[in-house]
């Protein structure tokens, strides 16, 4: 009850001070369409820290709260830790929260909505029967819920150091004509030798999705869903007021998601392909050169390496 009031106070900002909510009317209208003009950034995810003397909220942008406020991960607040232990769920239908998604293992091309029923990649075009990722549970990251704990076992330290198992994934906006947006070129040397494809997608939408701990026996995690409590491996769920067993959901997957301009980079010749070092080198040196060239800053761009086979390359 306590904790409940405190959260309507610091929703409808009462009785709080001025940098402890960033929850207000501009906000809220612009976030939900109505104020087009207003280009505020994405709403943050955000996690609950109920201390002994009140509550407040603490919030991270979408893609550092996916490892952050990841179940049973420790946050450390104001000198105590606070562990991961629910999700808010809403109380009506909250499997209806849930989305499914079919995932090309070989480029890392998302398919969702209608999308999913096709047999063949947007993107690379290869099989999704056999080089696919069928993901059902899929929940996009609400906010998370904690408790304080003062010892930390061993066992859970070792598997917070192993971290979780995030992966991104994209997919190309559609134009008015219903074609994906994706411009395609390719960088050549003096010889016409083909160097780079690249792909540059504008207002794709990244997904990066949490597949679990990486030292883990399952996929994903479980849920309470009447609770909304994380479970362990082994752990029961409660009770529901009504002295009923609550409903779980095994092999969970949390995700965030947002809009960017990508650029997408395939190497394609070269005998240094073969060296463990060059695409982490040329990921390196292509992104300074987009800082340099374009008067970027660094927190501006963000790059990291997609796919497997011939289809690995380097998004940005």
């Amino acid at each position: 009850m306590r904790e409940a009031r405190r959260q309507l106070e610091l929703l409808t900002c009462q009785n709080v001070r001025a940098e402890e909510s960033d929850f207000y009317a501009y906000r809220y209208l612009a976030s939900e369409g109505f104020l087009p003009g207003y280009n505020f950034p994405a709403l943050p995810v955000r996690a609950f820290i109920s201390s002994r003397s009140e509550g407040e909220f603490i919030s991270r942008p979408r893609f550092l709260a996916i490892n952050e406020f990841g179940p049973d991960n420790v946050i450390y607040h104001e000198g105590a830790k606070y562990q991961i232990n629910r999700a808010w769920l809403p109380a009506q239908e909250p499997e209806k929260r849930f989305v499914r998604a079919k995932l090309c293992l070989s480029c890392g091309y998302l398919h969702e909505g209608e999308a999913v029923n096709e047999e063949k990649c947007g993107n690379c075009g290869g099989a999704l029967e056999s080089g696919g990722l069928y993901v059902v549970n899929l929940l996009e990251m609400p906010t998370q819920g904690t408790e304080r704990r003062d010892r930390i076992t061993s066992d859970e330290e070792e598997r917070m150091r192993m971290g979780y198992d995030v992966q991104t994934n994209f997919r190309y906006a559609q134009g008015p004509d219903g074609r994906l947006r994706r411009r395609l070129a390719s960088a050549v040397d003096v010889k016409q030798k083909k160097l780079l494809d690249v792909s540059y997608a504008p207002a794709a939408t990244l997904w990066r999705i949490n597949h679990g701990w990486r030292r883990r026996q399952e996929v994903g995690y479980r849920l309470d869903l009447k609770r909304g409590i994380w479970l362990g491996q082994n752990e029961t769920p409660g009770k529901t007021p009504g002295g009923t067993a609550g409903e779980v959901k095994s092999q969970v997957r949390l995700f965030v998601r947002g809009t960017a301009n990508a650029l997408l980079a395939y190497p394609r010749e070269g005998a240094a392909m073969d060296s463990p070092s060059f695409l982490p080198s040329l990921q390196y040196a292509l992104a300074r050169g987009i800082q340099e060239l374009f008067e970027v800053e660094e927190s501006e761009l963000a790059s990291e390496r997609i796919g497997e086979g011939e289809h690995l390359g380097i998004l940005f």
